[in-house]
């Protein structure tokens, strides 16, 4: 396995970006490290994803019971002839 991503790879995980720049803005924001290569992608360190995998939790359960009161509220202004947000 090559210790960078592909650019096919960066292309798939940025979707749906195309252009460098935007993609290398988007690698900032989400603080994954790169550098810039000659053709203007940018070159991501596989390792770099590792380490925000495992930073983040495994998993994340959504908050049932407020999509419950949610979906509830919104179906009782429907009732009601009123508009939702």
């Amino acid at each position: 396995m090559l210790p960078f991503l592909a650019d096919e790879e960066v292309l798939m995980m940025a979707t749906p970006l195309v252009q460098p720049a935007a993609i290398r803005r988007w690698l900032s924001q989400q603080g994954i490290p790169h550098r810039i290569k000659p053709s203007g992608m940018p070159l991501v360190p596989r390792n770099a994803l590792d380490e925000e995998r495992s930073s983040r939790p495994s998993s994340i359960e959504p908050d049932a019971q407020s999509l419950i009161a949610k979906i509830r509220k919104e179906a009782k202004n429907v009732h009601h002839g009123q508009k939702t947000k």
